[in-house]
């Protein structure tokens, strides 16, 4: 499941990039200190002279190091900005809900993968991502529908996207 966000005008692709690093943070943190600092962490590359971070982790903070810088505004600074944007989920922010969102989330998944496992139909649950038969694609895409509604409720829908051929 994907989901596609509009920003203002206003806001540049590196403010965004910023601004996703920290609303994850805000949610998954207990206060916008252990956010702001999970953030700074996400853009450190070296530690004492040598590099702490490889590969993609490595490549990853670099890209978001250079989204800050170009941004022109720290993780601090944003926070006020983020939290007037996004006041419609203000209240998840710093209450650790993403260990409740991630429950509900595996919930999703594995009601899924369990339908198909009753029918003898192979599933592969890949991230947020699921393989199936072609022939299953459509039961796959009702079914996770309706176990997101099972789940969420009627209030949202997700964004189901195709990949691959």
């Amino acid at each position: 499941m994907g989901v596609r966000s509009t920003r203002r005008d206003s806001t540049t692709e590196n403010q965004c990039k910023v601004a996703k690093q920290l609303v994850n943070s805000l949610i998954n943190a207990d206060s916008e200190l252990a956010a702001i600092r999970s953030c700074n962490y996400a853009t450190s590359q070296f530690k004492e002279g040598r590099t702490k971070k490889s590969g993609k982790d490595l490549e990853d903070a670099r890209k978001l190091k250079d989204a800050v810088d170009a941004a022109k505004l720290n993780f601090a600074q944003m926070v006020p900005l983020v939290l007037e944007r996004h006041y419609l989920i203000r209240d998840s922010f710093c209450s650790d809900a993403g260990v409740h969102l991630m429950n509900r989330d595996s919930r999703i998944a594995l009601n899924v993968m369990h339908h198909f496992a009753k029918r003898d139909i192979p599933c592969l649950g890949v991230h947020d991502s699921f393989m199936v038969p072609c022939h299953a694609e459509a039961e796959l895409k009702e079914l996770m529908h309706r176990c997101y509604r099972n789940e969420i409720g009627e209030s949202f829908q997700p964004v189901i996207k195709k990949n691959g051929g």
